[in-house]
């Protein structure tokens, strides 16, 4: 229920142009919310005008379709008055195209509709709860296509409460593309807020919603891992970086994140405990600062997600330990948790054609470049410790990669990219024709990586393990069920059962799957492993013996 004492009014500005002919041009975008009705934001985008404008937006952001529609009541104007829109749909993106040439400057208006928090809805589209509004500008800004150097003012103005974005809080002035606006974050209302400032280190976070712990805690750890993050890569970047945190219903016990380069924004359920996944979640989103937004391959998106994703994952997890962050058994159970992933999942050996392909069209297929690359980068950096004498790491190349990416060639998505063979080409350096072959079978193709059993330092070795595969029986993005699998059909499932909710641990055979479904009118809930063939492979245990001190590596 929303708090109908709760008024909440705002509007976010963004003005200015570099290079205009104007005085002072003003793109605007203007941000407004009345919270006694909060399911929608008005918004309005003032930008000189350049031919015959088209504002897009992709109906699926970061992974949610439908954005399309939460956007209505679109009106444009110019210096010459109303300047009629064309609303289509092409190629996947929502088009306001305008019926002329424009004159002057163009203000494209619109609602944008939010989604109540206790709602399913897109993570991280416009949801709204008594603390607040807001979401990633990829779910609600409809812009038009430029590649000009824009300056930005984002300005909060209003009986709105605390404005903030990833340009900081309240009013801020930045330059960059249009395209600047719409990969950043916007929220406005009464968090609860916290700040860590040490040295050039700094960081702001903001709590939408009621957690199940102490925000506090949670704050002062992000700041910390942070910071850890920051000295792996020698930045010194005094800028603020910024986490918003909204807790959604349907999240449940969990929690996911998109980051970005000055900012984090992730969505926890209710439940959701500061505890080892949490923590992962927050140190593996933050990372993306450095790795998949600074450094990052060229190609078709997805075609290197074993290494903005996979090396991610390994990176997150040993440098948290590194910096005390997680107990050596916490590391052990995140690290194995990993390698479960790989193991158990039944497209374990897609080729990373097949995964660029298929990666949103099957939640376990876009588990395995995390997996599989996370592993890799294990593998590599026992092999290029090994082939040195311990004199070089996969830190060192890392790093080598990090700076190389500061010269490399922009992108259409505004961001340095280095050649798409980069990292191949780092390995055959470090390792010769027999490190390209195993980068080949691996990353390429498919194939399973073998860390040594000393991989992940003197506290943890490998063991043999069996896996049972994952196998829900059907795919839970439908509305039905459709031809259940064996272990599905056992449990009781049948083919048209109209699907309410699943709760599953993806690609953990071992942890119960609760599926809800309607079956002639009546709700029927089935519990059951979802557990299929056996594959053998390996695991991760402690070493007896070996101090937790002596573990990082």
């Amino acid at each position: 229920m929303v708090d109908r004492d709760f008024h909440l009014r705002g509007r976010l500005v963004v003005l200015g142009l570099i290079g205009s002919s104007h005085a002072y041009a003003s793109p605007t975008a203007t941000l407004r919310l009345d919270c006694t009705d909060p399911s929608a934001l008005d918004i309005a985008l003032t930008v000189p005008s350049d031919g015959t404008p088209v504002f897009r937006m992709d109906d699926v952001a970061m992974g949610s379709p439908g954005m399309a529609k939460l956007v209505t009541d679109a009106t444009a104007s110019d210096d010459r008055g109303a300047l009629p829109l064309v609303r289509r749909f092409v190629d996947g993106s929502l088009e306001l195209a305008a019926s002329r040439a424009a004159v002057g400057s163009v203000t494209l208006r619109y609602r944008a509709h939010a989604v109540a928090a206790t709602d399913r809805g897109a993570r991280e589209g416009l949801r709204y709860d008594t603390t607040g509004v807001g979401g990633a500008g990829d779910a609600f800004l409809v812009l038009p296509e430029s590649r000009r150097v824009f300056r930005l003012r984002v300005e909060w103005a209003g009986t709105c409460g605390q404005g903030t974005s990833s340009f900081g809080i309240g009013d801020v002035d930045t330059t960059g593309e249009l395209m600047t606006l719409r990969t950043a974050v916007y929220f406005v209302g009464h968090p609860r807020t916290f700040a860590s400032d040490d040295g050039s280190t700094h960081l702001r976070s903001a709590w939408f919603g009621a957690t199940a712990f102490d925000p506090a805690d949670a704050a002062a750890w992000a700041a910390r891992a942070f910071a850890a993050e920051r000295r792996f890569f020698g930045d010194d970047d005094p800028t603020p970086y910024r986490v918003f945190v909204r807790v959604l219903a349907s999240m449940g016990e969990r929690a996911n994140g998109v980051g970005q380069s000055s900012a984090f924004l992730s969505a926890i359920g209710p439940r959701t405990p500061f505890g080892p996944r949490l923590r992962t979640n927050i140190a593996h989103e933050m990372f993306h600062r450095w790795l998949g937004l600074r450094l990052r391959l060229a190609g078709p998106e997805g075609s290197s997600f074993w290494f903005t994703e996979g090396f991610t994952v390994f990176y997150a997890n040993r440098l948290m330990l590194r910096a005390g962050l997680v107990s050596p058994d916490e590391f052990l159970a995140e690290l194995n948790s990993t390698t479960t992933r790989l193991l158990a999942n039944e497209h374990a050996a897609a080729t990373n054609d097949e995964i660029r392909r298929r990666f949103y069209d099957d939640d376990a297929l876009s588990v395995v470049p995390y997996a599989r690359g996370a592993l890799y980068a294990a593998e590599l950096d026992a092999a290029i410790r090994k082939a040195t004498h311990g004199a070089r790491s996969l830190d060192d190349v890392m790093r080598e990669l990090y700076r190389a990416s500061f010269a490399a060639p922009v992108s259409s998505y505004g961001l340095h990219e280095l050649p798409q063979g980069a990292v191949r080409d780092a390995v055959v350096r470090e390792l010769g024709p027999s490190g390209a072959a195993r980068f080949d079978a691996v990353i390429v193709r498919g194939a399973m990586p073998e860390p040594s059993s000393d991989a992940f330092g003197p506290c943890f070795e490998r063991v043999a393990r069996s896996y049972a595969l994952y196998q829900l029986g059907f795919d839970p993005k439908q509305a039905t069920v459709r031809k259940p699998g064996p272990v599905a059909a056992k449990a009781g499932l049948l083919d048209g059962d109209e699907i309410v909710s699943v709760e599953s641990a993806n690609v953990m055979a071992d942890q119960e799957a609760v599926v809800t479904v309607k079956r002639a009118g009546k709700q029927l809930v089935f519990r059951y492993l979802p557990a299929g063939a056996k594959r053998d492979g390996y695991a991760w245990r402690r070493i007896a013996g070996v101090p937790d001190a002596r573990c990082p590596p």
